[in-house]
């Protein structure tokens, strides 16, 4: 396995810009954008542009009624029970593109994994899964983590075996096979490691009630005893974690509540180009996964009781309170300025409605937010006029649903 950073158009993505840091207290800036956001709007109708957007909110999603979609759903479900791997070491900042995903079924895993190893898992009748991954900013250190759930226990125990002994016994890449390998005070996880001057890799495999616990890791050889420490306490964290995941029973996928928080109803959707992790309804640990700050990501949810993110088009945020939704743009405004981002104009007509950001150096990206009740929603793209007709698009969602 080997994890592919972010290149710089992707890390631009509102999920990370607007990660941010965690801070506990309002900055100057902070309390700058609270001016701004409560700043009188003035909407002029005839100049508003939507584009071909969609300008209402959806009707209520229901139930996902197709066993395989609902497999994307559930690992999405999933990702709110998958360890951060900066909650183990928060030198781990640089995210991973390909290697941080909703793992659909077996087939899928080829992405993590080579060999007949997503063959193993697709045989096992792979239910689903989710896959983070993390390296350090000079690349000394790299994980990808990722848990896969099996129709039950037995089975998961049988995948992780046959998987483990595949990496042990099939070169594809002529490579070199691994060594078997074994860390103290992980007795029943299966580890194979191959080492050179450059550096130590292992795969480890955890079989955990219906699921297979699977981490990569790649170090500097120096850094071999980290690599054991960081594998141990991360397979402890992720066992109490998953634990705790209230699992769909397997074939009752197609019968999983779409949108329970009706969030998603209200982003603009997507019009092509949907991935399994898109079109999607994470909690803030799920959707801090894909941020540039997880831990602070993560933090900034829970401060300002931000419980659903949905993804589509346009990210909608839902908070507890209208408060925490406005706390939530002030701390996302309070970010742009350390990203380089300047203020931008808003889209025609939306003075004072919509606030945005624009990053004028490098990939150039507008960034847009609208804040409204209990939702913030933030719209992005590489064209500024795009941008604005999707912030004028969601504003007018917000708008016509009430």
């Amino acid at each position: 396995m080997r994890a592919q950073k972010l290149a710089p158009a992707v890390m631009l993505t509102i999920a990370a810009v607007l990660a941010g840091c965690g801070q506990n207290t309002i900055t100057g800036d902070e309390a700058k954008a609270e001016s701004t956001a409560v700043s009188p709007a003035s909407v002029d109708e005839s100049l508003l542009d939507a584009g071909d957007y969609v300008t209402s909110a959806r009707g209520t999603f229901g139930t996902v009624g197709d066993e395989f979609l609902g497999r994307s759903v559930e690992g999405q479900r999933l990702a709110e029970y998958v360890v951060l791997p900066t909650e183990i070491d928060d030198e781990l900042t640089v995210g991973a593109a390909m290697s941080t995903y909703v793992i659909k079924d077996g087939n899928s895993l080829g992405t993590l994994l080579t060999g007949s190893v997503p063959e193993i898992a697709q045989q096992h009748n792979m239910l689903t899964g989710f896959s983070t991954s993390r390296s350090t900013e000079d690349d000394s250190k790299s994980t990808v983590h990722a848990v896969l759930r099996f129709p039950d226990a037995t089975v998961a125990q049988s995948a992780a075996q046959q998987m483990n002994h595949n990496l042990l016994t099939e070169d594809p890449f002529g490579l070199g096979l691994p060594k078997s390998n074994s860390i103290s005070g992980l007795p029943g996880t299966l580890i194979s490691s191959t080492e050179d001057d450059v550096a130590f890799s292992a795969n480890a495999f955890t079989a955990f009630q219906d699921y297979v616990l699977y981490t990569w890791i790649k170090v500097n050889p120096v850094h071999k005893q980290w690599a054991a420490d960081f594998l141990l306490d991360l397979t402890e964290a992720q066992k109490t974690l998953v634990a705790q995941f209230p699992a769909t029973p397997a074939g009752e996928f197609a019968n999983i509540q779409m949108d329970v928080d009706e969030v998603l109803r209200y982003a603009v959707p997507r019009t092509e180009g949907l991935q399994t992790s898109e079109q999607a309804i994470y909690g803030p640990r799920g959707w801090s996964h894909f941020a540039a700050n997880p831990d602070g990501s993560l933090q900034r949810y829970q401060e300002t009781g931000t419980t659903r993110i949905a993804v589509d088009a346009t990210t909608v945020y839902l908070s507890d309170t209208p408060e925490g939704s406005k706390k939530l743009f002030q701390r996302f405004s309070a970010t742009f300025a350390d990203h380089g981002l300047e203020p931008a104009s808003a889209p025609p007509g939306l003075d004072g409605e919509v606030m945005c950001w624009w990053k004028p150096r490098g990939f150039a990206l507008t960034y847009c937010l609208i804040q409204d009740g209990q939702f913030l929603a933030a719209a992005q793209d590489a064209d500024e006029t795009t941008a604005h007709q999707l912030a004028t698009a969601q504003y007018l969602i917000f708008t016509n649903a009430k």
